[in-house]
């Protein structure tokens, strides 16, 4: 079998899988770790991050593991769906995505190429590196999809500029670490946004990070098991299309002191994709709580942060003048 049947017939099984109910995470994670090592080998991706004055933007090859993920990928390729869906069903057509950061395979609107046609659904590719734009073009015409893509664009999330005919449905962009840290996704969703209509839906429709008492995890496990003592503070974030566009996504919340000697403050991220799809905590890397180490306050106290964006982009608490 030639590397085009081969790619053809994994994609089509692993974007099959996305849409079938039942569930296997063993079976997923075979399939999708094996159309993973086929790719990333045929296109050679690279392991090196770049560093942005608005943060980090992954390497192909990470990104292009987000495949491999079935509850993160199955949450956001279904959400998207059901987005689609509602616009079809308002006589748009085709309808129209703009995908930023779309990684090596475009994989979070490669699946919907197998239940839409080009005339019903169509998209815009934009990535930071040159190699991921290049692979998820070369690998929709290598599928015989290079009709849904009508445009591929080599260029910074953060500070592109729409053409004045831009004409689209839906902002998709899955740019983002838990309690959204480390990368480009809050200035990225704060630029698209502020250019298109208020019909647009954003995909992801909202995220949350909230405030958490939590055991810390063991070893080097990222989830935090939930305990009937855990401590909630509220959502920090809620970030939709709403807040983004009023610049108040950024909530201070009223303190609550730990319940046990040994719990450590953390972020709690919880993201709704679009429609009935969502991810909460340890659900996915996205939403696995996010530690912040030295953080101390008095029950009742108002805590009041900021979202920083920059190098090193994330949630910073502010006291009396100074910064956590």
């Amino acid at each position: 079998m030639g590397i085009q049947e081969d790619v053809r017939d994994k994609v089509e099984r692993w974007a099959d899988f996305l849409f079938n109910d039942f569930r296997s995470f063993g079976l997923f994670f075979c399939i999708s770790q094996d159309l993973y090592v086929t790719l990333a080998e045929h296109y050679a991706l690279s392991k090196e991050d770049s560093k942005t004055k608005a943060g980090v933007v992954l390497n192909p090859s990470d990104a292009g593991q987000c495949l491999t993920e079935l509850k993160r990928t199955e949450a956001f390729v279904r959400g998207l769906d059901e987005a689609v869906s509602l616009k079809k069903s308002q006589g748009r057509g085709p309808v129209r995505i703009f995908y930023a950061g779309c990684g090596p395979f475009a994989t979070l609107v490669l699946p919907l190429t197998y239940r839409y046609k080009p005339e019903e659904l169509q998209f815009t590719l934009l990535d930071f590196h040159d190699q991921s734009l290049r692979s998820a073009t070369d690998l929709l015409k290598l599928l015989g999809k290079e009709d849904y893509c009508s445009e591929a664009v080599l260029g910074d999330a953060v500070t592109y500029t729409f053409p004045e005919e831009a004409d689209y449905h839906i902002c998709l962009t899955e740019t983002l670490q838990r309690a959204l840290t480390q990368e480009c996704h809050v200035p990225i969703v704060q630029n698209l946004l502020g250019q298109l209509p208020e019909d647009v839906l954003l995909v992801p429709q909202e995220i949350r990070v909230g405030g958490l008492w939590a055991e810390p995890p063991g070893g080097s496990e990222n989830r935090v098991r939930e305990m009937e003592h855990d401590v909630e503070l509220g959502d920090i974030i809620q970030l939709n299309a709403r807040t983004v566009r009023e610049n108040s996504f950024v909530r201070s919340v009223e303190a609550k002191g730990r319940a046990k000697p040994e719990q450590v403050f953390c972020l709690q991220t919880e993201i709704d994709v679009f429609g009935d799809w969502k991810l909460r905590r340890n659900e996915s890397g996205l939403t696995c709580p996010h530690p912040l180490e030295q953080i101390e306050f008095q029950t009742g106290e108002m805590l009041r942060f900021e979202y920083e964006v920059g190098e090193n982009p994330g949630l910073r608490l502010h006291r009396d003048g100074a910064v956590a």
